[in-house]
């Protein structure tokens, strides 16, 4: 889906950004898509620098990858047509949140875009149980035992600063973008595009 968005907004020869490009797994497919995600330089930032060097060893031999370690609340953003979030800004609070989705904002050329994927709050009680549930079950069916499901919950318990789909949708208006829209949701994880 980040691909397929990109390849919407990109123009050739343009510039575009991964937040937290951990270890160079969705830049990778960004800056090989198709022909459009292929004719623009990929930037793909994270502030760990194991994580730098496993994209590095990743996405060897791609000349439009450019990895650059760097924390995101203090990195200058060049003018650019498309930013993608892929689970990364959600550790931020919403002070934060809203200072860097600003200069996301202020970067992208008009008609540029952002896409922001990160874990979301149900507006009810009932559906966050639910929603937990599930994501539960998804877990073990992909191998983890209920001792690491507890484990994983726990490491991340106040570490993500999830927001509500409507809580994300004001939050991106507020720093200025008109379109927004969500574009894709599983389970407890919601995807909102953003177009400047």
């Amino acid at each position: 889906m980040a691909a397929e968005l990109a390849s919407c907004f990109l123009l050739p020869k343009g510039k575009a950004y991964e937040l937290g490009v951990s270890t160079g797994e969705l830049i990778k497919k960004l800056a090989r898509h198709n022909p459009r995600t292929r004719s623009v330089k990929w930037i793909g930032l994270d502030c760990e620098s194991e994580m730098i060097a496993k994209a590095r060893e990743h996405c060897a031999g791609i000349d439009n990858i450019e990895l650059i370690e760097a924390n995101l609340e203090d990195f200058e953003f060049d003018k650019c047509d498309f930013v993608v979030d892929f689970l990364t800004t959600q550790f931020l609070n919403r002070s934060a949140k809203r200072a860097l989705f600003r200069k996301i904002y202020e970067s992208l050329r008009e008609g540029g875009a952002f896409f922001t994927y990160s874990k979301i709050l149900q507006q009810d009680a009932f559906f966050q149980e639910l929603a937990l549930l599930l994501y539960s079950r998804f877990k073990t069916f992909n191998g983890l035992s209920a001792e690491q499901v507890v484990t994983k919950s726990e490491s991340v318990y106040g570490v993500i600063k999830p927001e509500s789909t409507v809580s994300m949708i004001e939050l991106l208006h507020d720093v200025g973008f008109e379109k927004v829209t969500p574009a894709i949701r599983y389970i407890n994880f919601e995807g909102f595009l953003a177009v400047k």
